[in-house]
């Protein structure tokens, strides 16, 4: 399968010939050129014939592999892994950094997890609503109409101030943490041979066009491509 589901919170995909156009995403990326090489763009930055990069969180990009084999990680940005990558590179300052010789081996030589060394026991320390939150979200995402209104009065809070606090702590809207995990839901269960209609629908989209839309925002192409072996 293109798409493998390694760990909570890590995604490992793979593409030969792969095109990507413009797209943002919550997910940190660490991207490989296994065969071939990679192109980059961001706004006015286009990194061409590179080996390796680090993509910030919700950086809008296009990535081009068109004659080769890209391998990359979609880390969680809030998990032990994502926030030492964002530390390691300043990412939050930086929106690509080109990875060295050096780091593309050690990071190629953790493909299956954990990186050398990283420990990931402990995620961000975030305030009580928002792991009460995300908690929720884990624990409803299947429900089409889990919405955050629903989310507020379960945790006996404003929309607005739940909103706000979400966004401080995890730096991404609480519908765009919704959609995310939604879609990561759909992909792990079209692992188990549905349909992505029958994916699109067990994870909470109310239509197999929704889910089209939404993963193509976020990745830059249709889901049958990125989930097809």
């Amino acid at each position: 399968m293109a798409i493998h589901f390694i760990d909570d919170g890590i995604v490992s995909f793979s593409k030969k010939n792969y095109y990507a156009a413009s797209h943002s995403h919550y997910a940190l990326e660490l991207a490989f050129a296994i065969s071939g090489h990679l192109d980059i763009s961001s706004g006015n930055q286009h990194f061409n014939g590179i080996q390796a990069a680090i993509i910030a969180p919700n950086t809008p990009h296009t990535f081009d592999c068109l004659h080769g084999e890209a391998f990359i990680y979609f880390i969680d940005p809030t998990t032990t892994t994502g926030e030492h990558l964002i530390s390691l590179y300043d990412l939050d300052n930086k929106s690509i950094m080109v990875l060295h010789a050096e780091e593309i081996n050690q990071y190629k030589n953790g493909r299956q997890f954990s990186l050398p060394g990283f420990d990931r026991k402990d995620d961000k320390k975030v305030s009580t609503y928002t792991s009460e939150c995300v908690r929720l979200i884990h624990d409803h995402i299947t429900e089409a109409d889990w919405s955050v209104d629903e989310l507020a009065r379960k945790l006996f809070v404003s929309e607005s101030r739940l909103a706000h606090i979400f966004k401080q702590d995890m730096n991404i809207s609480i519908r765009q943490y919704i959609l995310w995990k939604k879609i990561e839901t759909a992909a792990t269960k079209s692992q188990t041979g549905c349909s992505l209609t029958e994916s699109a629908h067990f994870a909470g989209f109310t239509d197999s066009s929704h889910f089209i839309k939404t993963f193509r925002k976020m990745f830059g192409v249709r889901p049958s491509f990125a989930m097809k072996s």
